[in-house]
C-alpha cells in the first residue's frame, strides 16, 4: 500500500503547477467571456425577438394557451406530428440521417490516431481568420504492426524407412567316403558268429548307420566272409547294415571276420550327398554396420511354410527358411524452406541465428528471421484537417489559439500503471510486473509447427499451453526473447523451440521492454530466460517520461467507451411516446 500511494503522489506531481494554474485561467476567462455575452443576447424586448429563433415578443399565438391547459392539450398531437425535431426524435429510426459503420470505424480510427499526438492536428487559425496549415490525416485502418517470420537453411535429417531380407540358403555338398559293411543277426540268433542287432541301436538312431534291402542265409553269408558254416546256419539269416565309421566297441575273437580282422566283414567307397544350411546376411550387413540406421523391433519369419522341403535328394526340415529386419535409417541433405520469405516483398531479412549446440565449425542449421507486416489494410485516399479552434457569438467569430496539452497521454498512462500495481504486486517477493517463461515447438524443416499468433495458424498436435501461448502473443502480452535448438541427430538440429516471456497485459510486457534496458536488466537466454519482475527499487529507478506508450494508447482511450448512441436514442423516443400516451402528466 504504501508503494501503490507513493505512486499516486508521483502521478500528481507529474503536472507541473504553472500549467495547472494556466488551464484554470484560461477556464476562468473562457466562462467570463461566455456570460457576458449571453447577458447581451436577450436583455429587452428587441434583441429577445432578434436573437431568439422562434421567439415572437408579445404577439406571441402561444400566449393564448397560458389560461387554457385543455387548449394546449389538444393543440399538442397535431403540432407534434408536423414539427420537424418531434418527428426526428419520435420517428428517428426511420427518419433521420444514416452513416454507414465502415465510415464510423474509419471516423473513430482516425480520431483514435488524433488523440494520441494532438498537437500535430490542430495548428490553429491566423489572426485574420483565414485558414492555417493543413495536416494530412492517418489513414482510416492502421496498420497492426509487424512480426518476425522465421525459416531455416542447411543440413536437413530426413528419416527413411528400409527394410532387409534374409533367406536361408540350403545347397547339397557331395563327397566320396568310406563306409564299412556288416552282417547283423538277430539278437534272440543262437549260435551264429555275427554282431547282433543290439549292437547297433545307437548308430541307427543318429543316422551313422543304416539298413540296405540285401540279406543272405546265415550259412551263405558264414561262406561269404571266410567262415565255414556251423550246424546252425540253417535256422536264422543276417541283415545288412552300412555304416559311415567302424563300429565302436569291437573286442578280440567275438564276432571278427577273418577277411578283415573286424566287425564288419567289407570297406567300399561311397558317394554321399550332405544338405547345408546358412542364413544369407547379404542385404541386412550394411543396414546393421550403419550407425545412421537403427533396428526397430526383432527379426520377423516371412516364410516358414512348408517347414520340410526336398533339397536335391534329401528332405530337409526347418521351421523358418526366411526373415526380414526392419530399420530406421537418417539422410543427411541440404535444405531451405525460405523461398516463400525471399518472395514476399513485404517481408525483408533482418538477421540469422546458428541453432547448432553447440556450434563447431560451420553453422550446420541456421534459422533465418525476416521482419513482416500483420496482415491488415492501409490503403486509402488522403484526406486533410485544415485549422483550429473557433469561438463564435453569432455571426461573429474568432480563433483561439490553444497550446495542445501532452500531458494528457502521460496521465493516463500512469493512471493504468498505477492499476497494474495494485494487481500485480507481489506481497511475497515484493515484485512488481512478474512474468512467465513460455514456449512452443516446431521442426526445423517440415509442414507441422505449434508456435502461432500474428496470422501464423497452428498445425499438428500442440499442446493447449502452446495454444494459449498464441493467444497471447496476438494479444500483445509476449516478448519474443529467441530460439535454441531443442532436439538434434547427429549434432544437426532437427527441432527448435520458441521462448518467449509471456506478461499479463500489454502495459506490463512494455515497461518491462522499456524498463529493463534503463537499469541494465537483461532478458537472459533462450535456454535460460529471466522473466522476473522488477523489484521495488529496480521500479524506482524507472523513468516513465523516456518510455514510448502509443502502442497502447488506443486501448486505454477504447476502455472509456460513450453510451451507446443507437440505445440512447431508442430511450428517448420511447420516454417521449410513454409522456404523450400518458397526456403529459
Amino acid at each position: 500500500m504504501r508503494l501503490v500511494a507513493g505512486l499516486a503522489l508521483l502521478l500528481v506531481a507529474a503536472t507541473p503547477v504553472w500549467a495547472q494554474q494556466a488551464v484554470r485561467d484560461d477556464a476562468k476567462a473562457f466562462a467570463t467571456e461566455a456570460a457576458r455575452a449571453a447577458a447581451d443576447i436577450a436583455g429587452n424586448e428587441a434583441t429577445a425577438t432578434t436573437n431568439l429563433p422562434g421567439y415572437n415578443g408579445g404577439s406571441a399565438p402561444e400566449r393564448s394557451y397560458l389560461n387554457d391547459p385543455l387548449a394546449l392539450e389538444a393543440a399538442r398531437a397535431p403540432a407534434a406530428r408536423s414539427n420537424e425535431g418531434a418527428v426526428l426524435v419520435i420517428d428517428g429510426n426511420t427518419a433521420r440521417p444514416r452513416v454507414s459503420p465502415a465510415l464510423v470505424d474509419e471516423t473513430v480510427a482516425r480520431g483514435t490516431i488524433i488523440t494520441q499526438t494532438p498537437e500535430t492536428y490542430v495548428l490553429g487559425v491566423d489572426a485574420n481568420g483565414t485558414t492555417g496549415q493543413c495536416v494530412e490525416l492517418p489513414p482510416g485502418v492502421s496498420s497492426a504492426g509487424t512480426f518476425e517470420a522465421t525459416c531455416n537453411s542447411g543440413s536437413k535429417v530426413v528419416p527413411e524407412g528400409k527394410t532387409c531380407a534374409i533367406p536361408l540358403d540350403a545347397a547339397v555338398e557331395t563327397k566320396t567316403t568310406t563306409v564299412y559293411d556288416y552282417w547283423v543277426a538277430g539278437d534272440a540268433v543262437y549260435g551264429a558268429p555275427f554282431v547282433r542287432d543290439d549292437q547297433f541301436s545307437a548308430p541307427l538312431a543318429s543316422g551313422v548307420c543304416k539298413i540296405l534291402p540285401e540279406t543272405l542265409s546265415g550259412c551263405a553269408a558264414s561262406t561269404a566272409v571266410g567262415l565255414s558254416p556251423n550246424r546252425f546256419c540253417r535256422n536264422y539269416s543276417v541283415r545288412h547294415f552300412q555304416c559311415s565309421v567302424p563300429l565302436a566297441g569291437e573286442t578280440p575273437d567275438v564276432f571278427i571276420m577273418p577277411i578283415t580282422g573286424h566287425w564288419y566283414y567289407a570297406t567300399s567307397t561311397a558317394t554321399v550327398e550332405t544338405v547345408v544350411t546358412s542364413r544369407n546376411e547379404t542385404q541386412c550387413s550394411p543396414l546393421a554396420a550403419d550407425p545412421n540406421c537403427t533396428l526397430i523391433g526383432g527379426e520377423v519369419c516371412t516364410d516358414s511354410d512348408p517347414v520340410t522341403r526336398l533339397i536335391g535328394n534329401t528332405s530337409v526340415t526347418q521351421p523358418c527358411w526366411a526373415w526380414k529386419r526392419d530399420y530406421q535409417c537418417n539422410t543427411i541433405v541440404q535444405a531451405n524452406d525460405c523461398s516463400a520469405l525471399d518472395a514476399n516483398a513485404a517481408c525483408h531479412f533482418d538477421r540469422t541465428v546458428c541453432l547448432d549446440d553447440p556450434q563447431a565449425g560451420a553453422c550446420q542449421v541456421e534459422e533465418r528471421i525476416y521482419t513482416c507486416p500483420i496482415p491488415g489494410s492501409t490503403t486509402e485516399p488522403k484526406q486533410f484537417v485544415c485549422g483550429g479552434d473557433l469561438y463564435c457569438i453569432g455571426t461573429e467569430c474568432e480563433a483561439i489559439t490553444r497550446e495542445a496539452s501532452t500531458e494528457f497521454k502521460d496521465a493516463v498512462v500512469g493512471l493504468h500503471t498505477l492499476d497494474q500495481v495494485a494487481k500485480e504486486f507481489d506481497e511475497i517477493d515484493y515484485r512488481l510486473f512478474k512474468g512467465a517463461a513460455e514456449s512452443c515447438h516446431k521442426p526445423v524443416f517440415g509442414l507441422a509447427n505449434c508456435c502461432g499468433g500474428n496470422g501464423v495458424p497452428l498445425i499438428g498436435a500442440c499442446s493447449s499451453a502452446e495454444q494459449q501461448l498464441a493467444v497471447k502473443i496476438d494479444a500483445g502480452f509476449t516478448h519474443y526473447i529467441g530460439t535454441y535448438c531443442s532436439s538434434s541427430f547427429l549434432g544437426i538440429c532437427d527441432s527448435k523451440k520458441q521462448v518467449y516471456c509471456a506478461f499479463s497485459s500489454k502495459l506490463t510486457r512494455i515497461l518491462q521492454e522499456q524498463g529493463r534496458p534503463q537499469i541494465g536488466k537483461t532478458w537472459g537466454t533462450p535456454k535460460r530466460p529471466l522473466c522476473d519482475g522488477f523489484t521495488v527499487d529496480e521500479f524506482a529507478r524507472l523513468d516513465l517520461s523516456l518510455m514510448d506508450f502509443a502502442e497502447i494508447y488506443t486501448d486505454f482511450i477504447n476502455a472509456a467507451r460513450l453510451p451507446d448512441e443507437a440505445a440512447t436514442m431508442t430511450d428517448i423516443q420511447q420516454k417521449i411516446r410513454d409522456y404523450y400516451a400518458r397526456g403529459g402528466s
